[in-house]
């Protein structure tokens, strides 16, 4: 390992070298070959090495970015890299990312606003709070501020807006929700990331009504705004269920949370629901492609157990979503995107996250509904048959549960006055007879 420190001693001194001589000798791009080098070795570097070694480092980087304010000649790459030096050396040390918090942020702040190196300077940003996590509790808010204003600016560009959108995670992830200056702070982040999802005005073409097909959109910052969504939730309902749940002893005196007044709010339900909320309101296809994209991740981002525990109140509220409280059900068009959206959240966000057990209990939860057919509409009773199908090929033989009154009422639907639905019937009804051989009688006996 001294040869990797002897290693980054080299590069310290070269790189001081060539901030000292500031923009001679056309050495710009020497210091940016330097840096470049420096993450691999850090990277190869203990924890205590770094601590030992990265102080003298952010320094100077400090140093050179302080210069390079006031040097117009300084080319945006170079300050770009220092930045991002700083952050990975943030990122390797905590003890270094504390003690030059505050100077770092407002020298990065003070970059940003003068438009100089903004996407090295807001990742650099995002790498320290997420190294510093409780502990920089006193700039969350300020840099939350500095995003939400510096973020609908018009001249910003997509890679800068996702920098944005990151460094938001760890804000929400390490922010103290007890601290009464941080009231409210969950829903303010909350509303501008989703105003961030339903910013669809620059989306080109609409794209596919499956989720999926457009996942790859050009619209990136609309597609990271989406998933982070979710992914916020799911911090906000462990932030909130942990802290309601978490005991302190102190003096041999136990004590909880709950008892300080501080409530959860975040459980699971609540966060379906404020997605919930907006998916039933528009008639937009590419938000709901968004939408669709936020509840699976927010899915996604539960642990199995948690999901395991909610998984009829998950179904009855994404089914909920073909039914009457969704005004926006009008148009076949309408119906088909609402329809094809909630079978995405369903097998990417649920079902392909499921055990056996978890599989088990979707199959008797669409298995009731469609038992009880008639009062049910036609999309929750198509949407349900197509799940059982596909769950019912991924369950297998052994997995498959109460396979003859599945079969008793998929039979029953193939007289259905729908077309879609006596479709997905026979369909289903081909993935019991693939996995369950001896049902066939009942095709030949007309499923007497």
């Amino acid at each position: 390992m001294s040869s990797v420190v002897g290693s980054l001693e080299n590069y310290y001194v070269a790189l001081s070298k060539a901030v000292a001589d500031g923009t001679k000798s056309n050495n710009q791009l020497l210091k940016f070959d330097i840096i470049c080098n420096v993450d691999q070795l850090l990277d190869r570097m203990s924890k205590t090495e770094l601590d030992n070694n990265a102080s003298k480092w952010i320094s100077l980087l400090i140093k050179s970015i302080i210069t390079s304010l006031s040097t117009k000649q300084t080319p945006p790459n170079t300050k770009s890299a220092l930045a991002e030096v700083l952050g990975i050396i943030f990122k390797n040390s905590k003890t270094l990312a504390i003690v030059f918090m505050s100077e770092s942020f407002q020298l990065f702040v003070r970059l940003i606003k003068a438009s100089e190196a903004k996407v090295g300077c807001m990742r650099a940003i995002g790498m320290m709070l997420e190294s510093i996590g409780a502990s920089g509790n006193p700039i969350h808010l300020e840099c939350f501020k500095l995003i939400k204003s510096i973020y609908p600016t018009a001249t910003n560009t997509n890679d800068f807006k996702l920098e944005c959108l990151s460094s938001v995670v760890p804000i929400v992830k390490h922010y103290n929700n007890t601290d009464i200056k941080m009231d409210g702070l969950d829903q303010k982040i909350l509303n501008f990331i989703l105003k961030a999802t339903l910013d669809v005005t620059s989306v080109v073409g609409g794209g596919s009504a499956d989720p999926a097909s457009n996942i790859d959109s050009p619209n990136s910052t609309n597609k990271r705004a989406s998933e982070l969504l979710g992914c916020l939730l799911a911090s906000l309902f462990y932030k909130d269920n942990n802290h309601s749940t978490t005991t302190t002893t102190t003096g041999g005196i136990v004590k909880s949370n709950i008892l300080s007044g501080q409530r959860s709010h975040w459980t699971l339900e609540n966060c379906l629901q404020f997605i919930g909320n907006q998916f039933i309101s528009t008639n937009k296809k590419e938000i709901k492609i968004n939408l669709s994209i936020a509840y699976c991740q927010l899915l996604q981002n539960i642990k199995l157990l948690d999901l395991e525990k909610e998984i009829d109140s998950i179904l009855s509220h994404l089914l909920k979503l073909l039914g009457s409280s969704n005004r926006n059900l009008s148009t076949a068009q309408d119906q088909a995107q609402t329809r094809t959206s909630v079978s995405y959240i369903l097998r990417h966000g649920l079902g392909q996250n499921l055990s056996e057990n978890g599989q088990q209990s979707m199959v008797r939860y669409f298995t009731n509904i469609i038992s009880q057919a008639d009062t049910f509409n036609e999309l929750t009773i198509v949407v349900s048959l197509k799940e059982l199908s596909q769950l019912l090929l991924q369950l297998g033989e052994g997995g498959i549960v109460q396979y003859d009154d599945l079969s008793t009422y998929m039979f029953s639907l193939l007289n259905d006055r729908n077309q879609s639905t006596r479709q997905w019937s026979a369909i289903g009804l081909r993935s019991l007879a693939s996995n369950i051989p001896k049902l066939t009688y009942k095709f030949d006996t007309g499923g007497v």
